[in-house]
């Protein structure tokens, strides 16, 4: 199984997430993943801002914390 096939058969099946990944990545294949009212954490400071569709977040009413790393 690829990862894409994979990625689908999970989509909405995971409560919680806690993303340590402080580079560019796929934000939205892991918001997909959540239940509705799923929540996911992000550990670490990227070095951009990450771009994230409001929408994923809204209908799934889905939680994003954001906990900054030390230096």
């Amino acid at each position: 199984m690829n990862e894409c096939c994979a990625l689908q058969k999970a989509s909405s099946t995971i409560d919680y997430i806690i993303d340590t990944v402080a580079v560019p990545h796929d934000m939205e294949a892991l918001v997909a993943l959540l239940r509705v009212n799923g929540r996911m954490v992000l550990v670490g400071i990227p070095d951009k801002p990450f771009e994230l569709a409001h929408g994923s977040l809204i209908f799934g009413e889905t939680l994003i914390l954001y906990i900054p790393g030390s230096y």
